[in-house]
């Protein structure tokens, strides 16, 4: 130990040497050549990569547990902190692979970054209502980690503090917060539904990036940054589309016309859309915007002028083969214009005037058939974008499988 106040007799204690059949209770008060101190914080790195150690009750004396006190402590199930403790700090808890259960104690006011990072055994944390801050990483790979409850009184969600926990299916974003950090929530592969207070004013980038269940983000309507429609999160004004969740089961999706700008990573691995409409209004398209939308089949982009792309990874993992019709007027400059180029089967089509395209009642799938009875035309596409037919044939059959049939300007999926 160290003393670091002769006057009140306060110690930080910077070490033990050993933990009886693996459990250990930190003493309150140590004593030196007859003074008896006070221990009152847990060093940095106290009791990191203390294998052995199971089990650790903090006295009541402490108000600080120092960064990456316990880290690396592999075996570690159980931790009891008083209410005596105000701040946990950096990677205090990092790697404690095999802790299940912590309670943090309403006197706790911050949680450092990477606090907990790696303790992928975890799967059950209660946060107090003191609680503000939630630093970055502090839950990082909590795979085991199935709900959490994020108390009314925080206010910043850190950078990477939830990402990768893969177990999480749900999460409601308080009143109070006013920051979502970067990539906070991040390949939380179970998280389907999201829930986000009023007084939110900042979202990171990519922060619900991979969260492949994904299918809803609700917004709070007194939120004056944000907004929700259809499970879709823009701006407040919605003029920039932020997230279309990637688990979000539809497989149609016509932007709405106020959009201006699809944000960085806004449709990652849309795994269910095949079609999608871009309105006249959209001038520029994110980087990674459509990364791994790999059932997208078919898209009209009403813009006369090509909407600028950020890099041409906007569309990684998109078939270049797929149909995309464009203004008659602007197909040139499609051609020509960079990342749009690279699509092989630029189609013009007339803009002007025409009412919104339905598909005909008369197309329809019947034992095994697309029957198309008016003869009218129309063209089938495979998942991967190749036109495998264009005609007007009564009947049609093609090999099983998922198809976009496009006729009369509307397109739908049908099953063989």
């Amino acid at each position: 130990y160290t003393v670091t106040d002769e006057t009140t007799h306060t110690v930080e204690l910077t070490g033990y040497v050993t933990a009886p059949e693996g459990a250990l209770t930190i003493p309150a008060t140590v004593t030196n050549e007859d003074t008896e101190y006070s221990v009152t914080s847990i060093g940095s790195s106290a009791f990191s990569s203390c294998t052995s150690l199971k089990a650790v009750t903090i006295p009541a004396s402490v108000t600080n547990i120092g960064s990456s006190a316990f880290s690396s402590c592999y075996y570690l199930k159980a931790v009891t902190i008083p209410a005596s403790v105000t701040n946990i700090g950096s990677s205090a808890f990092s790697s404690c692979y095999y802790l299940k259960a912590v309670t943090i104690p309403a006197s706790v006011t911050n949680i450092g970054s990477n606090a907990f990072r790696n303790c992928s055994s975890l799967t059950a944390v209660t946060l107090p209502d003191g609680l503000t801050t939630i630093g970055n990483s502090a839950f990082f790979n909590c795979t085991s980690l199935t709900g959490i409850t994020l108390p009314d009184g925080l206010t910043t969600i850190g950078d990477t503090a939830f990402s990768n926990c893969t177990s999480l299916t749900g999460i409601t974003i308080p009143n109070t917060v006013t920051s979502i950090g970067s990539s906070a929530f991040r390949s939380c592969s179970s998280l389907a539904t999201v829930t986000i207070g009023s007084s939110v004013t900042s979202i990171g980038s990519s922060a619900f990036y991979g969260c492949t269940a994904l299918a809803e983000i609700n917004v709070d309507g007194s939120n004056t940054a944000y907004s929700s429609a259809n499970g879709v999160l823009f701006d407040k004004a919605q003029t920039a589309l932020i997230c279309y969740p990637a688990g979000k089961p539809q497989l149609e999706y016509t932007i709405p016309s106020s959009v201006t700008v699809i944000g960085k990573n806004a449709f990652s691995y849309c795994a269910a859309l095949t079609t999608l409409t871009i309105p006249a209004s959209v001038t520029s398209i994110g980087e990674w915007a459509f990364d791994g939308c790999t059932a997208l089949a078919e898209m009209t982009v009403l813009a006369t002028i090509p909407p600028e792309l950020s890099s041409n990874n906007s569309f990684e993992g998109v078939s270049r083969e797929i149909p995309v019709y464009v203004p008659a007027a602007s197909l040139a400059a499609y051609k020509e214009a960079e990342g749009w180029k690279e699509f092989t089967n630029l189609q013009a089509i007339n803009t002007s005037g025409l009412p919104a395209a339905v598909m005909p009642e008369s197309i329809r799938m019947q034992g095994g058939l697309l029957h198309n009875p008016q003869g009218l035309h129309l063209t089938l596409y495979d998942m991967q974008g190749r036109q495998v037919y264009s005609g007007t044939a009564a009947t049609l059959s093609q090999p099983a499988g998922v198809y976009v049939v496009r006729c009369a300007g509307a397109s739908g999926k049908v099953l063989f």
